[in-house]
C-alpha cells in the first residue's frame, strides 16, 4: 500500500503485518488493530491512546485502505462484523469499500 507516512519504522512493520494478516486470512475484510504512532499526523500524530485504532480495510490483496477509529477497550474485537459496526458508527458507508473492492478485483461479498 503506498503511503506518505510509510517511511515510519513503526509505520512500516505495521504495513507489513497488515499484508501478512490478509495473506493468511484471505477471507477476512476488514482488521482491527491498535494504532501506531505518527501513522495519522493530522488527527495528533504521536499522541495516541490505547483506545486509538486502526480498521485496515482490504480493498484487493495489494489494496488497503486505513481508517482511524476510537474503540472502548471493552469492545475491540477483531472480526468483519465488528468493524463493519465501528466503520458504520464512525459515519463511513461500508458501500464505498464494496465498490473499491469490485474496481480493484478483491473479494466481495
Amino acid at each position: 500500500m503506498a503511503n506518505s507516512n510509510a517511511s515510519s519504522p513503526d509505520l512500516s512493520q505495521s504495513t507489513a503485518r497488515d499484508a501478512w494478516f490478509f495473506e493468511n486470512h484471505p477471507d477476512r475484510k476488514y482488521r482491527l488493530r491498535s494504532t501506531v504512532p505518527g501513522e495519522f499526523p493530522d488527527l495528533g500524530g504521536d499522541q495516541i491512546a490505547l483506545e486509538d485504532c486502526t480498521i485496515v480495510v482490504k480493498a484487493s490483496p495489494a489494496v488497503r485502505f486505513r481508517l482511524p477509529v476510537y474503540v472502548p477497550l471493552i469492545m475491540q474485537a477483531d472480526n468483519d462484523l465488528a468493524c463493519e459496526r465501528l466503520i458504520q458508527s464512525a459515519g463511513y458507508d461500508l458501500s464505498i469499500f464494496e465498490s473499491a473492492r469490485k474496481h480493484f478485483g478483491g473479494q466481495t461479498q
